[in-house]
């Protein structure tokens, strides 16, 4: 899910000059898709061409000890196919297509596409960890307060 994300930052770092490949990675926090080391693989200067190229063309860019956190989730298409897959992604999966407005969540976006390029164990987690989360929004406030 992350593929045209990667291609098009690949496409900014291709003619960089830098001393190594800068990496390029799933992000670690909910707040970004990709982060990339760039400034820890060249200059300041080459880091700040590429911040600006990336965000003329609508990414968010923020630097957290020399990476790169990069974001732009309107890149992450919502989930295709007619087959649910089993545990908690078929449930994720199928919350989506009762609900598409859930897709409006960011953070929920965020977490699926990077959940899909992890090993089973952990996009099970992870898309546990969503399913409960949306359906609390879907439940919506408890109580009679």
């Amino acid at each position: 899910m992350l593929q045209a994300a990667r291609a098009e930052v690949r496409a900014l770092l291709a003619d960089l000059p830098a001393r190594r490949p800068p990496a390029l990675r799933r992000a670690l926090t909910e707040d970004a898709m990709l982060a990339c080391d760039l400034p820890l693989a060249s200059d300041p200067a080459t880091a700040a061409v590429f911040c600006a190229c990336a965000r003329g063309r609508g990414w968010r860019v923020t630097e957290d000890r020399g990476w790169l956190l990069l974001d732009k989730p309107d890149l992450i298409p919502p989930p295709a196919g007619d087959e649910l897959p089993a545990g908690e992604a078929g449930c994720v999966l199928s919350l989506l297509r009762r609900h598409p407005e859930l897709w409006r969540d960011l953070t929920g976006r965020r977490m699926l596409a990077k959940a899909s390029e992890c090993a089973a164990p952990e996009r099970e987690r992870v898309c546990a960890e969503l399913h409960a989360r949306w359906a609390l929004r879907l439940a919506g406030p408890l109580g009679n307060d």
